[in-house]
């Protein structure tokens, strides 16, 4: 997942957050707003730090490829 990329409505993580927080405000109990505000916190610490995506998972498909399935 990377912090600086958008959604198809130009959103970033963080504005994506801070969206579903105003939308479901009233049902959120304690708990789930503290996970918010921790989770906003986390995102813009790895902003800060410009700290890199993790490595796209392989496809299934690519990762069967290399597999005895397709020896003939």
């Amino acid at each position: 997942a990377s912090v600086t990329l958008r959604n198809s409505r130009g959103e970033t993580p963080s504005d994506t957050l801070r969206h579903w927080q105003k939308m479901y405000s009233r049902e959120l109990d304690k708990e789930t707003r503290q996970e918010c505000l921790i989770t906003e916190k986390l995102l813009r610490k790895a902003l800060s730090r410009g700290v890199p995506s993790a490595p796209a998972a392989a496809k299934p498909f690519d990762a069967l490829q290399d597999s005895q399935l397709f020896d003939a």
